[in-house]
């Protein structure tokens, strides 16, 4: 019978974004859960003493299995853990499905009802930004014979057409019901059959690739939108299948829509007795094949759809015990380092035409969270790297030949900080004398000392190695590192004026942006939006380490009207050229719906992290009034439906209440500066969950004597008009529940100014709880990062400020960051230090203790 999805659900996933992710694959399985192994789960199966679902359900009958696997399918895997999984920067999952769920008969033991739970699944990936891969992992019969199948024992999958043609019911099934419009573009593909195994002479290559022929026609026509169709290699490697097209024998190249799958394990013999050098050199040997030319080798884009870490024993060999202590371990932690990065290296091409597509690892977790088997475990005891997708967080360089340097001298780098006074943004709460532990760039484990601590407290006993660095803080307050959600990296100082300011040499600029970048972490700001001008060059560099500075997300330009704040000519200047998607400065000018939809797609196929546009007048733009309306609800509307469908949002540069209402009434969640707010108009922004970033500092600094000949006369009237209005808005914002954020907006040599946005917030009446807020937790929120930045917690990014004072007590101690401001960590790296104690990589210090 065939389980019909209720209605529940349809309603449910109606509602939720569309995704398309374009970049290289790092994913994850979620092994274990809609088809279950006892190595992964055991406490499923210690009641029967089986070791296959089929075996499990035949012992307890099908009422007694189906309450345990429901119990099982409903806890082992949460939205919780689609959470942990996004924060360590992996962005698909590969989701394996049995044929029972969606066609079992009631002479099977089987029994059904995971169906609800991968729509459920599905969901949580597409609300997160994570694509996902649909495996067909058990096929009647059994394709393989062993547990992964669901069924232990001979091959006889194809014994009978009966099998083949109940599993094409399956796929023609799963593809029907994951390409409706409900669920966008979130299932990218799905995989005609896992691992078969053809070492039975009953299961010729002739039959498997008659299958894949049949299962391939009916995914093309059952789907109502362009899908993957992914073929597992059968174990015969990925150059056998060159120029492979599953309906066309006499091809020359690879049918289009293919992705293959190679499964890298060093677990199984043969490879599980080859050393640690020889694995390396095994890897390597992958990589330089699937980083040729596609087009000269034929072989499709391809997967490595499973690999892990182990490299001696299956894990069903494994027993708790076996990994007491390895993780502790310094050379053991090292190796599984180099493994995960070769590997890594290995399976994601390097370059355009490759076959390469990316990964994924098996699995998230296990019930005993095996080192070598689960990801998260990994993360945590930093072997894998926190971020995956930050190449900054790899420890081993990759050579030309797409192999990691496996010589390279690599010590896992951790820190203990003891007698620390912890000041959570959350609340304000307090926690004295806490023991902080940070590894691989996260924080491990915070732990609170029941006395005293000292360099030789050892709570936990991971952080045995000679390789820890204990600092002893003497009770100095930590916070976590700042946020400032309204920066304009592409503006540094270096030029007179306003005008040379925003007109400087592109180049000239991008040198100097390195400079302005290292001053904004100096201060405390160790996460920065850029709201307009910065762009991916600069991204990237910071993101790789190559310039030492802030973890940046970029708007790309901002997005405005002809004639708007985002249009830097003057009324003097000629009209640009036909038709639209003309960009200078931190602008890009779009009119008109079509231009519109077009802009925010390139912005973000140019690496944008969100879309900023301008519906309002501005300050410093000659050619508007500050209460001009800019765009109409139908132009913002193609915006959000942009940003929708990306998975991001939509902020506005707006100041009055119409600009407001227009935005935020037409999906807008973002409000730049807001100074004209008023009280109807707040109410809506916080009913609707919209964000208001108030830069109070940016008006103040124009408006003050150090920088009184920064703006021409016209300009620094608007400025004024804001200025005084600035104070009031934020009161206004309060009062409605707005959530607010800091942000500076700052241009130029007014940059010197940002840290003193704090003091204004405090003379707006705000108190240090809602100010060290604003620049914390809300800001991540605003970022999307509220699992990995904003707070000092387990697992999450280690980015934390070391002050001598009580922000808490004082807001103004963070205005103050020469004084006041001992040093800054930044993912898990002292990079600026005023404390001798703790030295700064390269010497980054001014000692001031």
């Amino acid at each position: 019978m065939v389980h019909l999805i209720s209605p529940w659900h349809i309603v449910l996933l109606a509602v939720i974004p569309t995704n398309v992710a374009s970049e290289i694959i790092r994913g994850v399985n979620l092994g274990g859960w809609l088809v279950t192994e006892e190595w992964i789960t055991p406490s499923v199966f210690s009641s029967t003493r089986t070791n296959d679902e089929w075996s499990l359900c035949n012992a307890l009958g099908k009422d007694k299995c189906r309450s345990q696997l429901e119990n099982h399918w409903k806890t082992f895997f949460t939205r919780d853990d689609f959470v942990d999984i996004k924060a360590t920067g992996l962005n698909a999952i590969r989701i394996p499905v049995g044929y029972w769920a969606v066609d079992v008969q009631e002479y099977e033991p089987y029994v059904g009802g995971q169906y609800p739970y991968l729509i459920q699944a599905v969901g949580w990936a597409s609300e997160l930004g994570l694509q996902v891969l649909i495996d067909l992992h058990g096929a009647p019969g059994s394709q393989n014979g062993q547990d992964n199948s669901g069924l232990i024992g001979p091959v006889l999958f194809p014994s009978n057409s009966t099998n083949s043609e109940r599993s094409l019911t399956v796929l023609r099934n799963l593809t029907q019901e994951f390409t409706k419009d409900i669920y966008g573009s979130t299932v990218t593909g799905i995989e005609l059959l896992n691992e078969p195994r053809l070492s039975d002479p009953n299961f010729p290559m002739t039959q498997l690739r008659s299958f894949y022929a049949d299962a391939a026609e009916i995914v093309r026509n059952a789907s109502t939108r362009p899908l993957n169709i992914t073929f597992h290699d059968a174990f015969w490697g990925p150059s056998y299948w060159s120029n492979y097209d599953p309906t066309d024998s006499s091809s020359t190249a690879p049918a289009n829509d293919l992705t293959l799958d190679t499964h890298q394990y060093y677990a199984f013999p043969p490879q599980n007795n080859l050393s640690h050098p020889e694995i390396i050199d095994s890897i390597c040997g992958i990589s330089q094949l699937l980083k040729r030319p596609a087009s000269i080798s034929g072989i499709p884009p391809t997967i490595v759809g499973e690999f892990s870490l182990e490299v001696g024993k299956p894990p069903t060999d494994f027993q708790p015990q076996d990994d007491d202590n390895l993780s502790q371990d310094q050379a053991q932690r090292t190796w599984y380092r180099l493994l995960f990065e070769a590997q890594n290296a290995a399976y994601a091409p390097s370059g355009p035409g490759q076959s390469s597509i990316g990964w994924y690892y098996w699995t998230w977790k296990t019930e005993w969270d095996i080192d070598t088997w689960s990801y998260r475990r990994g993360v945590a005891d930093g072997y894998i790297p926190s971020d995956v997708s930050n190449a900054s967080t790899y420890a081993f360089p990759v050579l030309g030949n797409g192999c990691v340097d496996s010589e390279f001298n690599y010590t896992a780098p951790s820190y203990r900080l003891t007698d620390a006074t912890i000041i959570d943004p959350k609340d304000g709460a307090l926690h004295t004398h806490c023991t902080i532990d940070i590894c691989d760039g996260k924080i491990k484990r915070l732990s609170k000392a029941s006395q005293w601590p000292s360099p030789k407290d050892e709570v936990l006993s991971w952080t045995q190695d000679p390789n820890l660095i204990t600092i002893d803080l003497e009770g100095k307050f930590v916070i976590p590192g700042l946020i400032d959600c309204h920066i304009h990296l592409a503006t540094p100082p270096g030029e007179n004026g306003l005008k040379d300011t925003m007109h400087q040499d592109h180049d000239t600029a991008l040198l100097r942006q390195t400079y302005l970048a290292g001053e904004m972490l100096k201060r405390g700001f160790t996460t920065v939006r850029d709201c307009g001008g910065a762009g991916l060059a600069i991204k990237e560099a910071l993101a790789e380490g190559l310039v030492t500075g802030p973890r940046l997300f970029i708007s790309g330009h901002g997005i405005s009207q002809t004639g708007g704040h985002g249009d830097v000519r003057s009324a003097k200047d000629g009209e640009y050229a036909c038709c639209g998607g003309n960009a200078k400065g931190l602008g890009r000018i779009a009119d008109g719906v079509e231009q519109c939809l077009h802009a925010a797609r390139e912005e973000l196929r140019q690496g944008a992290d969100f879309i900023k546009i301008m519906v309002s007048g501005g300050v410093v733009s000659a050619t508007d009034q500050l209460t001009n309306l800019q765009y109409t609800p139908e132009e913002i509307r193609a915006f959000t439906k942009v940003a929708s469908d990306a998975g991001t949002y939509v902020t506005a540069h707006a100041y009055t209440p119409a600009a407001i209402r227009n935005a935020v009434e037409n999906g807008v969640m973002g409000i730049e500066h807001g100074n004209l707010i008023d009280e109807a108009t707040a109410k809506l922004m916080a009913d609707k969950g919209a964000f208001l970033t108030p830069t109070l500092v940016t008006y103040e600094a124009m408006a003050s004597k150090e920088f009184g000949s920064f703006l021409p006369p016209a300009i620094a009237a608007k400025n004024l008009q804001v200025l005084e209005a600035g104070l009031k808005s934020v009161q206004i914002a309060v009062k409605a529940g707005v959530t607010m954020v800091y942000g500076t907006d700052l241009l130029g040599s007014l940059q010197v100014r940002q840290s003193g946005g704090f003091t204004l917030l405090r003379q707006a009446g705000q108190s240090s709880l809602q100010i060290l807020q604003a620049a914390t937790v809300n800001a991540a929120k605003r970022l999307r990062q509220e699992y990995s930045l904003g707070r000092i917690k387990e697992g999450f990014l280690a980015d934390l400020l070391i002050l001598d004072q009580n922000p808490m007590e004082d807001i103004e101690v963070l205005a103050r960051p020469d004084k006041c401001l001992l040093a800054v960590f930044k993912d898990g790296r002292v990079l600026t230090s005023r404390w001798r104690k703790i030295p700064a990589e390269g010497n980054a210090s001014a000692s001031i203790r």
